[in-house]
């Protein structure tokens, strides 16, 4: 099965998710965004997914506790990945359409 490259729509929306910093704790330093993806997202659900400072994704700051060091630790304390992921979008949402 051959992988896929992230559409323009996907590209956009993973951009404007990442631009609003990291979920967990704001931190919106460009340098220190990665995207986290679903491990659950059905194939080809690029987009699936939310925005981490390096510390939260791959623990350098936070050892333990990030979602690759430990994912049971992490969810405990920040919440499901489903649920970061939906915090995430309504960021989006919310930073592009005025309630």
């Amino acid at each position: 099965m051959t992988k896929r490259s992230m559409t323009n729509e996907e590209s956009a929306l993973v951009s404007a998710m990442c631009d609003c910093g990291c979920t967990v704790c704001d931190v919106a330093n460009d340098d220190e965004i990665e995207f986290h993806h679903l491990p659950t997202a059905r194939p080809g659900a690029l987009a699936m997914g939310f925005p981490l400072c390096k510390s939260h994704h791959t623990g350098k700051e936070f050892p333990g506790e990030s979602i690759h060091s430990s994912r049971l630790i992490f969810t405990g304390k920040y919440g499901t990945e489903l649920e970061l992921a939906q915090k995430a979008l309504m960021r989006v949402f919310e930073k592009t359409i005025p309630f």
